[in-house]
């Protein structure tokens, strides 16, 4: 069931360094999704955010809906865990992200942070009257493949090819800004996992 539209003010720091998913991740309805991050250093560190809910949405930093529980009370210092997207929720595109909410506060407020937006593909279910007004103005990539044009839109990849899909510059290196969270994925980013 879909949670109340959220509006939001952004955090005052960041805790979570997502390095999974980056916004040309392309995940699969129905199938384990693994979410990996670091502390990126900044206060308040994982351990200091305490038992953390993790949540799927739709839409933005600022308005989202949030559609399914991915854990709750989850120990951010594992720096992974691996759930499912429920096909029913929703459906195919850009329009989702991670909303990670700690269970201490920080500086007096609940600390809350996201992951980039990525993509879902599989999802057989409609978007309710919230969701459609969370993702109205997320402006969303085509989906990813190996010679993707970011100016028209590709139709969605085999589930095969978006097991596998990613783009980068020609240096390697992938740089995204999410609000409130920057996501670089680059040569070599694995080995930090």
């Amino acid at each position: 069931m879909f949670a109340s539209l959220l509006l939001l003010a952004a955090p005052a720091s960041a805790a979570v360094f997502a390095a999974r998913p980056a916004n040309s991740t392309v995940a699969i309805a129905g199938q384990p999704f693994e979410l990996k991050w670091i502390d990126d250093g900044q206060k308040p560190t994982l351990a200091e955010m305490g038992p953390t809910d993790i949540d799927l949405c739709v839409g933005t930093k600022e308005q989202h809906v949030c559609i399914q529980k991915v854990v709750e009370d989850y120990d951010m210092t594992q720096n992974k865990t691996t759930f499912t997207p429920d096909p029913s929720l929703g459906e195919d595109g850009q329009y989702y992200l991670f909303k990670y909410t700690a269970g201490n506060q920080y500086e007096g407020k609940v600390f809350e942070d996201f992951s980039a937006r990525f993509f879902i593909q599989g999802m057989k279910g409609d978007f309710n009257a919230q969701a459609d007004a969370a993702i109205a103005s997320v402006q969303t990539a085509p989906w990813p493949t190996a010679s993707a044009n970011p100016h028209s839109a590709q139709p969605p990849p085999s589930t095969a090819a978006a097991a596998g899909a990613a783009s980068s510059s020609s240096s390697g290196a992938m740089a995204v800004a999410a609000p409130a969270l920057a996501v670089v994925v680059a040569a070599g980013a694995a080995a930090l996992f």
